[in-house]
């Protein structure tokens, strides 16, 4: 096209990564939405497996064309094969990459079933085969993550403190392109992540096994008495111990700590809200979104957040990790453990409030004021009112409960 004068012309170097555009362009693009990473994902190989991986390809459809390749073929000599598949930024969790763990996930003698080895064929190799063999499948994909980002000298949020600090000349420049694209690489190493960890929550909102009304307060009491053998061989066998370890260290938002709290603190509701069978109700919708949540999470690591917010966050967060990883290790949670955390929130209620003053709603009440609080409990948001938002407000409440107020006639 014809351009006017002065005006400016650029030129597209296409869809490329930061740790692309280094090589072979001598610049970094922070927060690139091309960034990628590519995974040489090794899988077994044997007269059963042979024609289910052949119909891999097949199964991929045609947007990971260019994502998918053999490193080592699938063939009759091979006792193991090797494909190589691009994670992106954009697509943090590929059909091919799922599906080749989901069969990696499946035993030998799974394979014996025709029933097992025909949904395993062409599109249906990228179908779940059951709850074990999803959760099996993500588990291993979340220790790839982790063995991936330990290849690092320093972690993603070491990346973000440094770009913020910025570098000394005379390398300055050359420094700092070289982190945004080791940067760019953690980032979607961790988007696939947290694309697992999403999943294996939906895994756990598509259990069966509830009976019709609740037994021992729950409609899940008897699938979680039932699973508790599985449990056990997890505990015993190490393999919760070492989920619960890799989810303490393992990023799901990138340079952001606060993001993955926020993703941990949500799965801590859900699970208790599966437990009550709300998981899929109205409820559900109400939970403040990962972005709100990690914005409070943050606000909770500050110097100006309140105690309450803070051990908030602490304990649903610790509390997410620690059940998550029941349920990657086994597809159940002890039942014990959620009774002593559904205790132990209720002393914290009763030694603070019943709900979390976030710096939102302080803020919104304070707007309305002079204020009344009539049933203040232990004064936490009249205090916190008044010191942090000048509100005035005069706050009461009784010593004990008086009967007078909840006589019948």
């Amino acid at each position: 096209r014809d351009f006017a004068e002065g005006e400016e012309a650029m030129i597209s170097y296409g869809k490329a990564g930061s740790s692309q555009l280094l090589v072979e362009r001598g610049f970094a693009v922070p927060d690139n939405p091309d960034d990628s990473v590519d995974l040489i994902f090794g899988a077994r190989c044997s007269k059963r497996r042979l024609p289910i991986l052949q119909q891999v390809p097949l199964g991929v459809v045609k947007e990971y064309a260019d994502d998918f390749e053999w490193q080592r073929c699938p063939d009759e000599e091979a006792q193991d094969v090797e494909a190589r598949i691009t994670v992106r930024r954009d697509r943090p969790l590929p059909r091919p990459l799922l599906a080749l763990a989901r069969l990696e996930s499946i035993t030998d003698a799974m394979l014996e079933n025709t029933a097992v080895t025909s949904a395993c064929g062409s599109d249906n190799l990228l179908a779940p085969l059951g709850q074990d063999c999803e959760r099996e499948a993500l588990g291993s994909l979340l220790c790839v993550v982790e063995l991936m980002l330990h290849k690092f000298a320093q972690t993603a949020s070491a990346d973000a403190i440094d770009l913020a600090a910025g570098f000394e000349e005379p390398h300055a420049a050359l420094q700092q392109m070289a982190v945004i694209a080791r940067l760019g690489e953690k980032e979607v190493l961790s988007g696939l992540a947290k694309a697992v960890y999403a999943r294996l929550l939906e895994v756990l909102g598509a259990l069966e096994g509830r009976t019709e009304e609740p037994v021992g307060g729950s409609v899940w009491f008897c699938y979680l008495r039932d699973a508790k053998p599985k449990l056990e061989r997890a505990q015993q066998s190490g393999h919760f111990a070492k989920h619960f370890c890799r989810l303490q260290s393992l990023p799901l938002g990138g340079s952001s700590s606060s993001l993955t709290e926020a993703l941990h603190s949500s799965a801590c509701f859900k699970i208790f809200l599966w437990l009550h069978n709300l998981f899929n109700g109205p409820i559900t919708e109400k939970i403040a979104d990962e972005f709100d949540l990690s914005g409070w999470a943050a606000y909770a690591l500050s110097d100006r957040a309140n105690d309450y917010l803070k051990l908030y966050f602490e304990k649903t967060a610790l509390w997410g990790r620690y059940l998550m990883a029941q349920f990657i290790a086994s597809g159940t949670f002890a039942v014990s453990d959620m009774n002593v955390m559904q205790m132990e929130s209720m002393c914290i209620r009763n030694s603070h409030a019943w709900s979390v003053p976030t710096p939102d709603a302080l803020k919104l009440l304070a707007a309305e004021g002079p204020l009344l609080e009539v049933g203040c409990g232990n004064g936490l948001w009249a205090q916190l009112l008044h010191d942090d938002c000048g509100a005035d407000i005069v706050a009461f409440d009784t010593a004990e409960w008086d009967s007078t107020y909840n006589e019948r006639e």
